[in-house]
Formats: structure tokens, C-alpha cells, sequence
């Protein structure tokens, strides 16, 4: 059974994938204070016990908020048969988890996709918001936001707490989808031939580091020995922050790469994590991973880094070369709404392509994806543009609206929708003033 660390998979989106994917079995926590085992029926958690002190009190409740505490061990899970039992909302437990056991370190760097930019809640969130058992601090910022979308600090200043406090609630939210950031317009990309020779040695340098990045062993990841000590963990994690980091990337000219860059520095972060902890260092210097972890971890490393060649190869107007990269990804990691989406599109306008011939499996891919991935705008976007194509007005509309729904500052769905309304109205024109023609037609 294999053992997977909270560096690996966060608590809350554990948690949640576990409620999603309705799973029944065993969650056991292994760590310092003994070993806690909770049992999950259709992704409740129904039942705990414990070897050791791994839990004063025994309730399921307190035996979850282990999770969250910073000095949790490793975990695993086994599939199995749990009686129903009286489950609990896992939902107020992240609440609680969050807010009461995590540190602002690991806060700021669970959190950090919210410091992006603006945020805003999809459709349908408020439906969401008595399970988790907010406080009354809690729900100014959900006010807030509610009543205009903004960033993190914005809401701070509107709400006066402080801003991890408002971090922590908007990163709860955040684990079930129920904010969005805003859609900007991306940066044309410009020929790698123009950038000037600084820019250029820069980017080769990311696409290097990035290409590490796909490696399985974390020391590799991160490009040290299994001997590597603290102290050169820190100064290595120090001097690619300041040469990689996304706002350096966009200091030098290199705006259109951020992506790339965010992607490197995310897993650059991840990895810092893991190897910044001497215990977690000689546990992966003694007890090697499985072969099939190993190549799970491998296949969705390689996933990411064919979905990030694919967004360049696709802002260039490179259709061909992003369609290989993303069948690639979809290869690796085939239940990923995200990447089977945006294969599908991609597939669809490459002009290489014959539309007629692959509309209907297209339609279908991308129908998957919409299942797999309910809440991502773009997916109903694309949809909606293949059934305009395909005469299916109707079913059309409902996505894009669906689009506009989850992501209200989506403007492109929401142009489309302005266009069928005008061609609507101009049919509508055309058809009264041909009735009214035929009147003075001799008969």
C-alpha cells in the first residue's frame, strides 16, 4: 500500500477528492503520536480508532482535524467495506482544520493560485455555504466578495481583518471550487527570434529547469544529491525563485511565459517542501517508491509538462504541434476534464483538420470532459461553439449560459451570446418584413 505525504496532497483536497469520488474504505494517518485509522462510506467519514495517542477523545470530527495539524505524518489508503453509520459533512472539518491548525507558511503556500488576481464565486455557491459552519468574520468576506468580485488584499481592506485570516477563507472556498479568478486577456506571444539574447538565455534556461521537473525522484526534481544538507536546499530553493519566478519572467520581457513559469515554480515549491524537511529526506534516501507510484507520479508530471508546451504551441498559432502535445497529456492522465477539453479544441480549429469529418467525435470528448470537470467555464465554451457548429442551437445556448454561469466576467461566451441574440432579432426583422411584402404581391 503505498504512503503519500500532505506535501503531496494537501488535507482539504484530500478530503474532497474522497467526498467526489464517494469512496469507501480506509484513511490511515501515520505519525509521530501513533497511527489514526478513519473509516469512509460514500466519502463520509463514519468511524476512527487509534493505536498510540494519535487522537485524545476518539471522535471522528477531532480525528480528522489531525490532518491539518503541521507535524502530521505520512498517509495511505485502502479501499474496503465500511458500514453506512452516521457520517459526517467533511466540509466543517476543513473549515476548522484551516482556520484553527494551519500555520500562515503553509497557508501562503497551499494558497498561493489566490494571489494571482481578482477573484469571483461560480454560480450555485451559496447552496454550499451552511456546510461548512461559518463564523460571522467568515462570512463578511463571503459578503464581500458576493457583492464585488476582488483580490485578497482588497477584501481585507473591505472587511478590516487580517489578511491571512481572509486567505484562509477564500482558500476553503477554493478546495470546492466555488471561486474562480477573473479571465484576462493573454499576452500575445512574441517569436522566440525577437526576444533580445538576455530574454532568450533566460527562457532556454526555464525550458531546462521545467524539462527537470518531469523527473520521478524529487533530488533529481530538484537537481541536488541525496546528500544534499538544509542549508543548500535553502540556497538553491532562494536562487531559482529569484531567477524563475513568474514576476521576474514578466520584468524581462517575457510576459507571454508566465505559465511555464508559474508551472516551474509551483513544482519548484513543492519540492523545496519535501526536501527542506531532514526527515523527509532520509525517509526518501531509505525507503525508495513503488514502481506503480513512481510511474503515477511520473505519467502526471508528464502530463502537466505536455498541457504547458501545448498552451505555447497553441498561443503561437501552432495548432498541429499543441494537438501532439495534448494527446500526449491525455494519454497519461486520461480522467483529467481540463486536458481531454482543451484536446478537443484544439483538434477542432487546427485547420489541418477537416471539421465536418470530426465534429461529432469532437462533440463527444468534449461532452466527457464537461462530466469529468462540471465547473470549468471553458469547457462549456468550447462545447457550446462545437454545438453551434453542429445547428444545435438550443443545447448550445445552455452551455454558453452555463459558461457565463460559473464565470460571470467570461467574455467570450458572453459575446457569443450577444451574437445570437442580434442574429435572432435580425431573423426575426427579415421574416415580419417579407409577411408584410407579400401583402402587395400581385396575385
Amino acid at each position: 500500500m503505498a504512503s503519500y505525504t500532505f506535501q503531496q496532497m494537501p488535507p482539504g483536497k484530500l478530503l474532497i477528492q474522497l467526498l467526489e469520488k464517494k469512496f469507501t474504505g480506509y484513511l490511515s494517518l501515520r505519525s509521530g503520536r501513533g497511527i489514526l485509522r478513519v473509516g469512509f462510506h460514500g466519502g463520509r467519514p463514519v468511524t476512527t480508532e487509534s493505536q498510540g495517542a494519535a487522537v485524545t477523545g476518539g471522535s471522528v470530527r477531532e480525528g480528522l482535524l489531525q490532518l491539518f495539524v503541521d507535524v502530521a505524518g505520512s498517509f495511505e489508503m485502502e479501499q474496503g467495506q465500511v458500514p453506512p453509520g452516521q457520517g459526517i459533512s467533511p466540509l466543517a472539518v476543513i473549515r476548522e482544520g484551516v482556520l484553527t491548525h494551519y500555520s500562515k507558511e503553509r497557508l501562503i503556500g497551499e494558497a498561493k493560485e489566490l494571489l494571482k488576481g481578482p477573484l469571483t464565486f461560480v454560480a450555485g455557491y451559496d447552496a454550499y455555504l451552511p456546510l461548512y459552519q461559518f463564523g460571522e468574520e467568515d462570512l463578511a468576506v463571503v459578503r464581500e466578495l458576493a457583492e464585488k468580485p476582488g483580490s485578497v488584499r482588497d477584501l481585507a481592506e473591505r472587511t478590516g481583518l487580517a489578511l491571512h485570516h481572509v486567505i484562509a477563507v477564500l482558500y476553503i472556498l477554493a478546495l470546492s471550487r466555488l471561486i474562480t479568478l477573473h479571465t484576462t486577456a493573454e499576452p500575445a506571444v512574441a517569436p522566440e527570434d525577437q526576444l533580445s539574447p538576455e530574454a532568450r538565455n533566460l527562457l532556454d534556461e526555464l525550458k531546462k529547469a521545467s524539462l527537470a521537473m518531469q523527473s520521478e525522484n524529487v533530488f533529481a526534481r530538484f537537481g541536488v544529491a541525496p546528500t544534499v544538507t538544509t542549508e543548500e536546499v535553502e540556497r538553491i530553493f532562494k536562487e531559482r525563485a529569484r531567477t524563475f519566478h513568474p514576476d521576474i519572467m514578466q520584468r524581462k520581457g517575457l510576459g507571454a511565459y508566465v505559465d511555464l513559469a508559474s508551472a516551474y515554480f509551483e513544482k519548484l515549491t513543492e519540492s523545496y517542501k519535501i526536501l527542506h524537511d531532514p526527515r523527509e529526506r532520509e525517509r526518501l534516501r531509505q525507503a525508495p517508491a513503488s514502481k506503480e507510484e513512481e510511474d503515477n507520479v511520473r505519467k502526471v508530471l508528464e502530463a502537466e509538462m505536455s498541457y504547458q508546451k501545448a498552451l505555447i504551441h497553441f498561443r503561437r498559432k501552432e495548432y498541429t504541434e499543441a494537438e501532439e502535445h495534448m494527446k500526449t497529456a491525455v494519454k497519461n492522465a486520461p480522467d483529467d476534464g481540463t486536458y481531454l477539453g482543451f484536446w478537443a479544441w484544439i483538434t477542432y480549429i487546427n485547420p489541418a483538420n477537416n471539421k465536418d469529418a470530426i465534429r461529432d467525435s469532437i462533440k463527444r470528448a468534449l461532452i466527457e470532459a464537461v462530466e469529468l470537470n462540471k465547473r470549468e467555464a471553458t469547457l462549456h465554451y468550447y462545447l457550446g461553439k462545437v454545438l453551434l457548429d453542429a445547428g444545435q442551437k438550443g443545447s448550445a445556448i445552455q452551455h454558453l449560459k452555463r459558461a457565463v454561469e460559473i464565470n460571470p466576467n467570461y467574455i467570450e461566451a458572453s459575446r457569443e451570446l450577444r451574437m445570437i441574440e442580434r442574429n435572432r432579432t435580425r431573423e426575426n426583422l427579415i421574416t415580419k418584413t417579407g409577411t408584410f411584402l407579400n401583402i402587395f404581391k400581385k396575385k
